[in-house]
């Protein structure tokens, strides 16, 4: 009896060690596709600030487009 609760205890803990890890991997992979949605963002908003200062400096060179 008392080995049948030990065994019984000993898979619970199993399966819930089993869905920490399972919660952990999803939580960092999670936190990885945010890191690269931010870090796309960034990229985007450099490149369009980068635009934005060659179309002020060839608008500026031309005489204001004129």
């Amino acid at each position: 009896m008392t080995t049948t609760i030990l065994l019984i205890t000993a898979i619970v803990l199993q399966l819930v060690a089993l869905a920490a890890a399972g919660w952990l991997v999803w939580e960092l992979r999670a936190a990885d596709v945010r890191e690269e949605q931010l870090r796309r963002a960034r990229r985007r908003n450099r490149s369009d600030d980068d635009a934005e200062a060659l179309m002020r400096a060839v608008t500026s060179r031309d005489g204001g487009g004129q």
